[in-house]
């Protein structure tokens, strides 16, 4: 399974998809689009992206600062690329600790929906893209950190609490 993972770095608020293939195919690419809408989502101005420099990720963060310059008048958005050395994942710590926290939850949902049809699934079947998204999510609303005062991730970036009344349990 191939994940695109982004962290904000200043409350960790996370975000994750599956994509088709590590590769960068071009301006068409539908990572460009995801980063595209969780940077939209996170709503700061002033954006850096950190990558290694892994020649398919500097791509991407050359593709997506394109997509926020615009020609002609003011740019809303101040987005640059930092590169780091390839493979090293001390420089990007805060990225490696968010994929670290969602495969953990992932390896616990997954779980217990095997538990709860007596079933062992193939890691490939169909709702694990759901399952990916759901865990990040779930992670960025629900779980509170000690470094961030007992808030959740959620709260620390947009300043209000999320209301968790219309969570249900899906099994």
């Amino acid at each position: 399974i191939q994940v695109l993972a982004l962290v904000e770095k200043t409350c960790g608020y996370m975000f994750a998809r599956e994509v088709k293939e590590k590769s960068f195919t071009g301006v068409y690419d539908e990572k460009i689009t995801m980063a595209e809408n969780f940077l939209r989502d996170v709503g700061k101005r002033e954006i850096t992206l950190q990558c290694d420099g892994e020649s398919t990720l500097k791509a991407l963060v050359d593709a997506v600062t394109d997509r926020f310059t615009t020609e002609e008048g003011p740019n809303v958005y101040s987005v640059r690329g930092r590169y780091t050395s390839a493979y090293t994942s001390n420089a990007n710590g805060s990225v490696e600790r968010g994929i670290r926290l969602i495969r953990d939850q992932l390896r616990v949902m997954f779980g217990a929906v095997c538990h709860k049809f007596y079933e062992v699934f193939n890691p490939n079947c169909k709702f694990i893209p759901w399952l990916i998204r759901h865990a990040t999510w779930l992670l960025n609303r629900l779980v509170a950190q000690r470094s961030l005062g007992d808030r959740t991730r959620y709260e620390v970036l947009f300043g209000r609490k999320y209301h968790p009344n219309k969570v249900y349990e899906f099994l």
